[in-house]
């Protein structure tokens, strides 16, 4: 059987990386990288911005929206947007964020021609 490519598989980091290739995006080069992470305090929030930023991200630390409860966490950091450096950081951020009591809820990317 063969397996479906990364662009096909439905991943939403694969279809994500489709979409910065649709755009016109240089994924071999380095490109201002958003990740966001949810927490359902202020102290959750601010320990995985100091976290992360032990860890080469700049952080910012945003208060709930009018009607919503959960604080986000936004960080940066300029990568190579590659599907390896990715998953990994998925991961990390996911790990982060699960010790906390938070979610990593995804990433976007500047397309870099």
């Amino acid at each position: 059987m063969v397996g479906k490519s990364p662009s096909e598989s439905g991943d939403p980091d694969d279809l994500t990386l489709r979409q910065l290739e649709n755009a016109g995006a240089d994924l071999r080069k380095e490109t201002e990288m958003l990740f966001f992470l949810y927490f359902p305090t202020e102290g959750h929030a601010r320990s995985a911005a100091n976290v992360a930023r032990r860890e080469g991200f700049d952080a910012r630390v945003m208060a709930p929206p009018p009607g919503f409860t959960e604080w986000n966490t936004r960080l940066t950091r300029r990568m190579v947007p590659t599907r390896p450096t990715i998953k990994a950081m998925r991961a990390r951020l996911e790990e982060l964020a699960a010790s906390l009591g938070g979610d990593f809820d995804g990433w976007e990317a500047a397309v870099t021609k």
